[in-house]
């Protein structure tokens, strides 16, 4: 009988490519880019208080059960963002 081994697949949190920053998995981090073009301007300010600025390295803690809001790492504090704002922040891998 022949085994017959696979190579294992390592599946990244974050995919190199920048994406929005609801597609990070749970225990990825991710730098901030930029905000999603027509974001207005009172939402964009809102995110920069809270820390989702660009530049801002960003770890997503956990989701909730039904999947929103999600946990994330930011500036030492815990935040919760629903899938709408976080759809609006575009992000790339931190490095």
């Amino acid at each position: 009988m022949t085994t017959v081994t696979r190579p294992r697949v390592r599946r990244s949190a974050v995919p190199a490519t920048p994406q929005v920053l609801g597609q990070v998995l749970p225990g990825g981090s991710c730098r901030v880019e930029s905000y999603a073009d027509g974001v207005d301007q009172r939402t964009a300010q809102r995110l920069r208080d809270l820390g989702f600025a660009p530049g801002e390295l960003i770890t997503v803690v956990r989701r909730a059960p039904m999947g929103d809001p999600v946990l994330y790492r930011v500036l030492d504090t815990v935040v919760a963002l629903r899938a709408e704002h976080t759809r609006q922040i575009r992000v790339s891998t931190a490095g």
